[in-house]
């Protein structure tokens, strides 16, 4: 019966800490894990951004050269006098 007990008490010892480092492990992959993800997606967020900003601007340099375009053939074509 003692040698049981000295066994178990010597398995916690031993077990203790490697259930430990396990745990740590665990902890610092799973954090990795979340900060990539978190870097992952703020990359998604700032590309979606700069996507839409220069579809803005595409919108907005389309709609200047349809304006030019109109005013153009606008003022090229005679306008009967009232």
């Amino acid at each position: 019966m003692r040698h049981h007990r000295l066994h178990a008490a010597a398995t916690a010892v031993v077990m203790r800490p490697l259930e430990l480092l396990v745990t740590l492990i665990d902890r610092a992959v799973y954090a990795r894990r979340r900060r990539r993800d978190r870097a992952r997606r703020q990359e998604m967020a700032r590309r979606t951004a700069r996507e839409i900003a220069a579809d803005q601007n595409r919108a907005d340099l389309t709609e200047q050269i349809l304006a030019g375009a109109y005013r153009a053939f606008y003022e090229s074509t005679p306008h009967p006098t009232a």
